[in-house]
């Protein structure tokens, strides 16, 4: 894949990271750029992660919603499926 490409079109100082099927909340990517301003340097991400599946039985098929992360006093990764980090990080 190429996301960490530094393209000519990309202007901005922040670059965001996001998986194709990642739909954020406008709340949840202001705070994620808000966290990033104040610490430019680092790659930022959330604690958590909403995920959409089909789970699927026989011939019925459901969404399913569950959120993985930020239990208090638990490690997370950041991954770079919705993170902000700066253009200078791309290769």
């Amino acid at each position: 894949n190429h996301r960490f490409l530094p393209w000519d079109e990309i202007r901005t100082e922040a670059v965001v990271s996001m998986d194709d099927d990642f739909r954020p909340q406008e709340d949840q990517l202001r705070k994620l750029l808000e966290v990033w301003c104040s610490f430019p340097e680092t790659l930022v991400g959330p604690m958590w992660l909403t995920t959409r599946s089909l789970a699927c039985r026989g011939e019925g098929c459901q969404e399913v919603t569950y959120v993985t992360g930020g239990w208090p006093g638990y490690y997370n990764l950041i991954l770079t499926g919705f993170a902000i980090f700066h253009r200078g990080w791309l290769v």
